[in-house]
């Protein structure tokens, strides 16, 4: 998708990019036959039966962020295509 000349296809393979690494460090989070990680005082604490909830929360701050970009990717898009008159990445080269 980098490959491509249109930069709405470049940015939507930045969010195929962002999205794989998202579901990879999710998948490497988990833990078989675990808890989510809420403790009430009448119950034993044991560790191992836990999820660490710290992958979740980086990768939760991480879509929010990769939401900012390609936000802000879309409009410099429409105030290129507006200046220019077109998406095509060399065309855009040629004429500045």
């Amino acid at each position: 998708m980098i490959a491509k000349k249109n930069i709405i296809k470049k940015f939507m393979g930045l969010n195929i990019v962002d999205t794989s690494i998202f579901l990879f460090f999710i998948s490497m989070g988990d833990k078989r036959n675990a808890a989510a990680p809420i403790l009430h005082a009448e119950n034993e604490i044991i560790v191992n039966n836990y999820v660490n909830p710290l992958p979740s929360v980086i990768i939760l701050t991480a879509i929010v962020v990769a939401l900012g970009l390609t936000a802000t990717a879309l409009s410099f898009a429409v105030k290129i295509y507006e200046e220019y008159g077109t998406l095509n990445s060399e065309k855009i080269e040629r004429l500045w």
